[in-house]
């Protein structure tokens, strides 16, 4: 008589890599800021991430990107305004 033993399937998390890993989302300080500029400016910075998934809280927009964005690489993103200017 043959016994079947039972099968062990076994679920192993799949690895995601490095950089996936480590994306966090952040609050901009940087003031003056658009969607549609952040966002032109994130893609500048990382051109292979496809969503930011960028959304707007008490007035701050905040994003997910594969690492920590320095406000000073935002600068880039800001809206010039008249008191700019001057």
């Amino acid at each position: 008589m043959i016994s079947a033993s039972p099968r062990v399937i076994s679920f192993l998390p799949i690895s995601m890599p490095a950089a996936a890993q480590e994306q966090t989302r952040q609050n901009t300080t940087t003031h003056y800021l658009r969607k549609e500029r952040l966002e032109a400016r994130l893609r500048e910075l990382f051109p292979d991430v496809k969503d930011f998934k960028i959304r707007m809280q008490n007035d701050e927009y905040s994003f997910i990107a594969p690492r920590r964005v320095e406000a000073i690489e935002l600068l880039a993103a800001r809206v010039v305004t008249e008191s700019d200017e001057e």
